[in-house]
């Protein structure tokens, strides 16, 4: 029983150590993306915001929209955000030009996104 308990724990600690591997590649290819995509001259520095909302702190925070509603900033609507600006436009912000990033480059900048804190 105690070797299997030593496997077990053996076993969630590659696990874990593979999903951190996995979420800093994501991490760095969302970054990458926000460098070099265009992003980064609206959303500012880092997320820092500017002609565009910040995107740091902004994961799973209520956002404003034009028509007054709120949504939280999770990732279905950052998802949605960057593939359909024109769906939830955020208040005070002009609409966000369209762009062609694949699913997968979606998910890293949404990825990206909820590391900056």
């Amino acid at each position: 029983m105690v070797l299997f308990a030593g496997v077990a724990a053996a076993i969630a600690a590659l696990a874990a150590a593979c999903a951190a591997d996995t979420d800093t590649a994501a991490r760095s290819e969302g970054e990458r993306l926000f460098n070099t995509k265009g992003c980064i001259a609206c959303h500012g520095p880092g997320g820092s915001g500017g002609m565009a909302p910040a995107w740091k702190g902004l994961y799973l925070t209520e956002v404003t929209l034009t028509d007054g509603t709120t949504v939280l900033a999770d990732d279905a609507y950052l998802a949605l955000a960057i593939t359909d600006p024109t769906a939830q436009q955020v208040k005070g912000y002009p609409m966000m030009p369209p762009n062609q990033l694949t699913a997968a480059e979606v998910q890293a900048v949404v990825d990206f996104i909820k590391t900056l804190k």
